[in-house]
């Protein structure tokens, strides 16, 4: 059964089993001659079940994004940094444990280590509703190693800006 059918038949059974509480209170409130004449108006009169647009919509899949010091070391087919979490004491994910077809990202790929120290300046800007420290480079830094003041602060994510729009959006 799809979440769009369970979501209907949760939404049916509740109309039923107010229905039926509502004709029980009504029928234990009433004498004789009343529900003789006001059952039939009750029902009749009694609101009809209404189905939205969000009850026949199927839940939309949260996309977690992995900080990039989190990430699995393994590139991927197009070159790219495997978007996945790496294992607890391991460089990989569960699926690149086990080999890596396409090669590992080096540190000179990640751009991460360099001799020398340089001096970035970050701004906090709000990007979905939660502050965020960000360069001029497109990267997302730890809040935590921002505030601590750390040599080298993670850089947790990527960001788009949208200039027509005036907003940010996390890659």
């Amino acid at each position: 059964m799809n979440s769009v059918t369970k979501k209907i038949n949760i939404k049916l059974n509740e109309y039923l089993e107010t229905y039926k509480i509502d004709i029980l209170d009504f029928c234990s409130n009433k004498n004789q001659d009343e529900l003789k004449y006001g059952l039939k108006e009750f029902i009749n009169n009694y609101p009809s079940i209404s189905i939205e647009k969000d009850d026949l919509l199927k839940r939309k899949r949260t996309n977690n994004l992995v900080p990039y010091f989190d990430r699995c070391m393994a590139k991927k087919a197009n070159n790219e940094q495997c978007t996945r979490r790496r294992k607890d004491d391991d460089k990989y994910c569960g699926t690149h444990s086990k080999g890596t077809p396409h090669g590992y990202m080096n540190i000179e790929d990640k751009n991460q280590i360099t001799s020398e120290i340089k001096k970035i300046s970050v701004k906090a800007t709000e990007i979905n509703g939660i502050v965020y420290y960000i360069d001029t480079n497109g990267n997302v830094y730890d809040t935590v190693d921002v505030y601590e003041n750390k040599d080298n602060p993670r850089i947790i994510s990527k960001y788009n800006y949208d200039e027509e729009t005036d907003t940010y959006e996390l890659i």
